[in-house]
């Protein structure tokens, strides 16, 4: 159990401990980035501290940091640039200059009493034992665990939900130390006989994909993909192959036009990928970034390209109407959702396409519409945008909907029928943020992971039919967080517009207006911070 007064190993003053305590105060759900810290560690004792036998008034003279004359005209207003000399990392001067630097920083943070204390409580919440929620493929379920003695997380399966746990991946015995080879996406196809995954050495963005036997553990010495930094394959229905995003090798004068580059092929197993057909070519615009993915019934080809943040352009192809599973590259492709200012989450099930846009709202709305119907005046809103409730992602699961929803900047998960009637919603157990729905369209079970500012991660299996929850597996985590306070308010910006805010702290905190504070917000790219549980504010409460 952490005690909320935990600052060193050194016992403190009533005090002390008062001053040293710190509210954690959280911004959620806003597209703007904020980050202010206004914590007060060591108020007036600090002031007298000795630094390598400095006072910290002289460690307060930085290093001399110089500014050159160097001004340019862009967009017709002049801009100045002094410190462009430190923009050559190797230069002797700013080896200098950084040295110079560390030094300072090092000398500061050695000399502070509680840095080893808090390095070590850190170390402890970091370390733990987690487990992700599962995901289904045939009879086979697949999930990773997070080690306390493991630097990465290792990637296992099992048959059946009882059944014995064996090691899928795990990078941690990949290569040697210096080698630093990591993991990105890992997919099995859908019967689960098959994983296809990234291995990136050094941690690096660059990938090599991968197939092994799930049975056998064995890696396929034909199935090597290069430039396969955004493959993220597709399987097909049958797991005889699956379609990705290539990228190609370009030297470096041409790196920021590799994104427009990459091209969208298919792979069938046991061939040389050197002969994989493309299926859609690259955009040659290096602001695109473009996928494909094959409906369950492996009848539907979906193509995107997405203009950043802010908009998709969506094609469609009927694999049956052509009459094979694998279309050349100058198949004529249906340009469904193209050219509007909206992105599309687009899905197919049953018969129907399932629709997720913001062009109703920026706090989007579900569609749906029958095969052979694309039109938009054919389309059935099935959850319509809401107030301030905004629809964050959605599951078919059990021929029925799984809506995860933010209202509040608080996560909600509802349950639909297909036609958009609402079922009931899912009781979580407080103020939290959802992670990883996972199930399938035609089976009635379907896992999701909780967590809060005072729940550490959690993962509940459920029936879609019933609504029956139950624990399936939980964080063990070294402090009972149920000690903690979280209140929700709401303020309102020099606008006016009303913004959430969340107040964690001890239970005994006297907020007097002088409490020290740690104010935190994200949101950007599209991705709102929900209030989920966060160790690294743990030693400041």
């Amino acid at each position: 159990m952490l005690n909320p007064n935990y600052h060193s190993d050194t016992p403190a003053k009533d005090e002390d401990l008062r001053r040293q305590r710190v509210i954690l105060v959280t911004i959620m759900g806003i597209p703007v980035i904020i980050f202010l810290l206004a914590f007060i560690a060591y108020n007036h004792a600090m002031r007298s501290t000795s630094i390598g036998g400095l006072g910290l008034n002289e460690m307060n003279k930085y290093p001399d940091t110089k500014r050159e004359a160097i001004t340019e005209t862009i967009f017709g207003r002049e801009v100045a640039d002094p410190y462009r000399w430190l923009e050559d990392e190797d230069a002797p001067e700013v080896e200098a200059w950084v040295s110079s630097q560390q030094k300072l920083t090092k000398a500061y943070l050695d000399s502070l009493p509680q840095r080893n204390p808090l390095a070590e409580r850190f170390e402890e919440l970091y370390y733990i034992d987690a487990i992700s929620a599962p995901n289904k493929r045939g009879d086979r379920y697949f999930y990773r665990r997070r080690h306390a003695d493991k630097e990465k997380v290792v990637h296992y399966w099992r048959e059946g939900l009882e059944g014995e746990e064996r090691v899928l991946l795990d990078p941690n015995t990949m290569g040697s130390e210096e080698e630093n080879i990591s993991l990105g996406s890992v997919i099995p196809d859908w019967q689960g006989k098959n994983v296809a995954y990234q291995l990136r050495p050094n941690a690096a963005d660059e990938s090599t994909l991968y197939v092994m036997d799930v049975s056998t553990g064995k890696v396929s010495d034909i199935d090597v993909i290069e430039g396969a930094k955004y493959a993220y394959p597709s399987w097909l229905p049958d797991g005889s192959g699956f379609f990705y995003t290539w990228l190609p090798e370009v030297p470096e004068e041409q790196i920021d036009e590799r994104p427009g580059m990459a091209v969208i092929k298919f792979h069938k197993l046991g061939t040389d990928p050197k002969n994989d057909p493309v299926i859609r070519p690259a955009t040659g615009d290096p602001k695109t970034f473009q996928g494909a993915w094959i409906s369950r019934d492996g009848r539907w080809l979906f193509h995107n390209i997405s203009h950043g943040w802010l908009s998709d352009d969506v094609y469609l192809l009927d694999l049956e109407k052509l009459g094979q599973q694998v279309p050349p590259e100058n198949a004529a492709w249906t340009p469904w959702l193209v050219g509007k200012p909206h992105k599309y989450w687009v899905t197919h099930w049953d018969g129907y396409f399932y629709i997720m846009t913001d062009e109703e709202s920026p706090r989007k709305s579900l569609f749906r519409t029958p095969e052979g119907k694309l039109e938009r005046e054919h389309w059935q809103e099935i959850i319509p945008a809401r107030g301030e409730v905004v629809l964050d992602d959605y599951e078919i699961i059990g021929n029925r909907l799984v809506a995860t929803t933010l209202q509040k900047a608080a996560h909600q998960l509802e349950i639909y029928e297909l036609d958009g009637t609402k079922i009931r919603d899912v009781k979580l157990p407080s103020l939290g943020e959802v992670f990883s729905v996972s199930g399938e369209p035609d089976e009635d079970h379907y896992f999701y992971g909780f967590s809060s500012f005072a729940v550490p991660y959690q993962i509940y299996r459920n029936n879609i039919q019933d609504g029956a929850s139950k624990l399936w597996a939980e964080v063990d985590f070294p402090v009972d967080a149920s000690k903690f306070v979280v209140r929700q308010v709401e303020y309102k910006g020099r606008d006016d517009t009303p913004i959430s805010m969340f107040l964690v702290y001890p239970e005994d905190t006297y907020l007097n207006g002088n409490t020290p504070f740690l104010l935190y917000g994200y949101g950007g790219f599209g991705v709102n911070l929900g209030p989920g549980f966060m160790s690294s504010i743990i030693p400041w409460l």
